[in-house]
């Protein structure tokens, strides 16, 4: 059956002029998650829906503490052990967050920690040159937390480790703007005029997908569809995001402009310092789209690419008035990454039905005694290579080992009997209250 929705060039009127001319109507109108908002999208210039960092490396001067490192030296000494309940005490607690310590330090640095929301590296409190911390900050946490709240925890963490000195060092950036643009960006490559020489395309089947520009410089950019790209990577967060803006609906396509800008361009601009380029992201940003790169329109007539118009489009995306966050509703990090209920009801599910199926059996409570069975046997047999690990202790054992990676170690102060009680009261709130 064909698909009666009226088209979008219905909804907002036959031009852009008429989509600008309602975009103008409804200037100072509070955007509504719950009335379609699709009638203040000009089709030629796009609207912004949230811009922000998507990654962020940061580093800071300082003295480890001995405190401090006798608890990281002990914890990479367990997370060597093949044994996971030792192992999975290979932990560093800090600021009210659990990171995981790695079994192996990372080129001058002596320790690895991680979380959801960094990468750390860590040197020792004799390597006087090096930074006492180096961390990658993750993107989900710079989306979900914005990057302000994600700083303010490095320089937490960076306390927790010693005593750290002078200013917050950037060796990366990378800003982007998720907008939303009718036409797609099927764009002629000679579009794209500015400082990079290097251009490449990418395609889904036989649509463009987007485009890559100064790949491996100090500085680069990409733009692509952004709604395509989160299916592969799951990240329905930024869904969430997208919608609280007011300005996107599900059926709304959204793609990325983003730039990244490494350490030698940003010391450049002066901008290598956290506290310069906190205020400073606004003016990289007009230099990137209006000195870096251009999306125009070609002219045939004109050889002299610097004099073609800008894309409205650009125009839209190089004006966007930007401040240290987005102003979004944030959500909340989930502590570590464990899988959702759903992953393990179908592998549950899964692994019960195979089974059933193998042993030709209905019976349900026969099944899942058969398989605890199949387990603890085949674990009796391979514990010769298990340190002689029962079958219990290699299931506590692994157990802790994910939790910890989960970053929510188990709190092995309270007894089952009072976890339980703590389960059922948070079922019973759950049920009366419906959250």
């Amino acid at each position: 059956m064909k698909d009666q929705r009226p088209s979008r060039a219905a909804q907002c009127g036959n031009s852009p002029a008429q989509g600008e001319a309602a975009a103008r109507g409804a200037q100072g109108a509070r955007p509504s998650n719950t009335a379609p908002s699709k009638c203040i999208k000009p089709q030629e210039e796009g609207v912004v829906v949230i811009y922000g960092v998507d990654s962020l490396y940061l580093s800071i001067k300082g003295n480890l503490s001995q405190e401090a490192e006798a608890k990281l030296r002990e914890a990479k000494g367990q997370a060597r052990s093949d044994d996971p309940l030792d192992s999975s005490k290979a932990i560093f607690e800090a600021d009210g967050h659990v990171l995981e310590v790695k079994a192996y330090g990372a080129g001058k640095f002596t320790y690895q920690l991680t979380d959801n929301r960094f990468r750390c590296k860590i040197s020792s409190g004799s390597a006087k040159q090096m930074p006492l911390l180096y961390a990658q900050c993750a993107s989900k946490a710079l989306t979900v937390l914005g990057v302000q709240a994600v700083v303010d925890q490095f320089l937490a963490l960076a306390t927790a480790l010693g005593e750290p000195e002078g200013d917050i060092n950037v060796s990366r950036i990378d800003l982007y703007t998720d907008f939303i643009y009718l036409p797609g960006i099927d764009w002629q490559r000679r579009s794209w005029v500015g400082r990079a020489k290097e251009i490449n395309t990418y395609f889904s089947g036989k649509q463009i997908s987007g485009w890559a520009i100064g790949q491996g410089g100090r500085t680069s950019a990409r733009l692509y569809d952004k709604s395509l790209e989160i299916i592969k990577s799951d990240k329905p967060y930024m869904k969430s995001l997208w919608f609280e803006s007011g300005k996107w609906q599900p059926d709304d396509q959204v793609y990325r402009l983003e730039f990244q800008v490494r350490g030698d361009a940003l010391r450049e601009f002066g901008l290598s310092k956290w506290n310069s380029l906190q205020t400073g992201q606004g003016a990289l940003w007009r230099y990137l789209t209006e000195s870096w790169l251009r999306l125009c329109i070609p002219n045939p007539n004109d050889d002299t690419v610097a004099r073609w118009a800008t894309h409205p489009l650009w125009a839209t995306l190089s004006q966007q008035a930007w401040t240290v966050d987005c102003p979004a509703r944030r959500g909340k990090l989930e502590v570590g990454q464990p899988p959702q209920d759903k992953t393990l009801a179908r592998n549950y599910v899964a692994v019960l039905t195979s089974s059933m199926a193998k042993y030709q059996t209905l019976d349900i409570e026969e099944a899942e005694e058969r398989l605890h069975q199949i387990a603890e046997d085949y674990y009796a047999a391979e514990s010769q290579f298990d340190y002689g690990m029962s079958f219990e202790e290699k299931v506590i054992g692994t157990a802790q080992e994910k939790a910890k990676r989960y970053g929510q170690p188990f709190d092995t102060t309270r007894t089952a009997a009072q976890r339980e009680q703590e389960e059922a009261v948070k079922r019973e709130y759950e049920k009366h209250t419906g959250k």
